[in-house]
């Protein structure tokens, strides 16, 4: 029971210092100030053609999860079926 405490202690008082620290002072190596403006995102610069297949994808995703969720045993094995299919689609440009 003692440890549980100490354990349960020391995962709040991580939980709430990384929680409480300042996000916006931090900086990644290859990041130069200034280089991003606030909101953009990788995406932006990622090629419209693979935009277009991940946006498929992830369309498919959300039927597959919807299908899931109902239970609907055919169609979310029909849907899983479409996800691989079309995220073997996506050319990641390797």
């Amino acid at each position: 029971m003692y440890k549980l405490i100490i354990l349960l202690s020391l995962f709040l008082f991580l939980l709430f210092s990384a929680c409480g620290s300042n996000s916006d002072s931090h900086q990644h190596a290859d990041d130069q100030p200034g280089e991003h403006s606030p909101g953009e995102t990788a995406s932006a610069n990622a090629p419209a053609k693979f935009r277009s297949q991940l946006s498929s994808a992830i369309n498919i995703y959300f039927e597959l999860k919807d299908a899931l969720v109902a239970a609907d045993s055919k169609l979310a094995l029909e849907k899983a079926n479409a996800f691989k299919t079309s995220l073997s689609k996506v050319d990641i440009g390797e």
